[in-house]
């Protein structure tokens, strides 16, 4: 019984730690995804007559579920006309920072409404915001989703030497 016990304790904090380490690791996932998104979004602008809402039909079948939720959002923005706001933007998207938030909402309030040339602009500027973005989120995803996942185990494990 008491190995048990030991097992569901270390578990328990063991499956903690992970899931504070994932979201390390959907931030990492959030960039690549949106990445990926502006370099075929730059490619269709600039060599296609695609609309905007043909471009994200197919963006919303591809990518983690932040990355789904965001195109989701912003679909339903334009679909019921409503004006895009950081709330209806980023409605059940929690990883982000405030700052990414306002970078990503400042390109998407303006998606559409440019030239073709300043809309490239436009979809380079956040490219490179989100390249250093991405290489953040991966340093953090290395350091501290490995840290959390492990100290999980450990306090599992602590815990479960000082209860018995």
């Amino acid at each position: 019984m008491k190995a048990i016990l030991l097992i569901l304790i270390i578990s328990m904090f063991g499956v903690i730690g992970f899931g504070v380490a994932g979201s390390y690791f959907e931030r990492k996932r959030f960039f690549f995804n949106l990445l990926e998104f502006l370099k075929q979004t730059k490619s269709l602008v600039g060599f296609s007559s695609t609309k905007l809402t043909e471009i994200l039909n197919k963006q919303s079948y591809y990518g983690d579920k932040h990355f789904k939720r965001l195109i989701k959002n912003y679909m339903s923005v334009l679909n019921d006309n409503l004006n895009i706001s950081l709330d209806n933007l980023f409605y059940d998207i929690t990883i982000l920072t405030n700052e990414e938030k306002q970078d990503i909402f400042s390109f998407f309030k303006g998606l559409g409404m440019y030239d073709q040339t300043t809309q490239i602009k436009q979809i380079e500027l956040l490219e490179s915001k989100c390249k250093h973005y991405f290489e953040t989120a991966s340093e953090d995803a290395k350091k501290y989703g490995e840290l959390y996942s492990k100290l999980g185990l450990i306090v599992g494990a602590f815990v479960a030497l000082v209860v018995f």
